[in-house]
């Protein structure tokens, strides 16, 4: 490892609530916020990083039974923010490009054998 490699340090944070609930399905609506920090918790910060963050409405559904689960989640951004990186700051350069993307979606099926 040199010292212009780094390990990718992130954060995500999530808060909802179950809207429709029954035998086997649910559906939900979560608000999120997740990004990468400027500065590292651990080692140095002045390696290549896109720092920023999103905040995120995430309206989701989900079905199990009794050896089967999907969950299908389609989270939408409503906020995004692009903050300089360290290089950038210690330069006096504007902060650079970043995309966010303006919404995914996350589908997920299990099978228990």
């Amino acid at each position: 490892m040199d010292a212009r490699t780094q390990l990718a340090s992130g954060w995500r944070t999530l808060a909802g609530a179950n809207t429709l609930r029954t035998n086997h399905n649910r559906g939900g609506l979560i608000a999120g916020i997740e990004g990468v920090p400027v500065y590292d918790a651990i080692g140095g910060s002045l390696g290549f990083r896109q720092p920023g963050y999103t905040v995120s409405i995430e309206p989701g559904i989900s079905w199990s039974g009794p050896k089967n689960s999907f969950s299908l989640l389609a989270p939408v951004a409503v906020y995004r923010i692009r903050e300089r990186s360290t290089p950038e700051i210690l330069l006096g350069r504007p902060g650079g490009d970043a995309s966010f993307a303006d919404f995914s979606i996350l589908a997920s099926f299990t099978h228990r054998f």
